[in-house]
């Protein structure tokens, strides 16, 4: 299922998926990473910190829309 998250006043995509071995994961995509982390890879709030710990991994934006089966191919390659 594909969500909205609102950080910063900017709508992100956030999608759940069932993964066999992981149970329900959260995805987001690299274009929400940018905005919870500062170029020294620290988190820009205790928000961003929040969001991010329930985020699985990070897609770019095109993937994220992409059908489940091949977002369960692309993540089966980062375990």
């Amino acid at each position: 299922m594909i969500e909205t998250i609102i950080f910063q006043n900017k709508s992100f995509l956030l999608r759940n998926i069932e993964i066999k071995e992981l149970g329900n994961i959260t995805i987001g995509t690299t274009i929400l990473s940018d905005a919870l982390f500062n170029d020294e890879f620290e988190f820009t709030s205790d928000e961003a910190r929040l969001i991010d710990d329930d985020i699985y991994y990070y897609v770019e934006p095109n993937e994220i829309i992409q059908d489940e089966l091949a977002i369960k191919e692309l993540l089966r390659h980062i375990k």
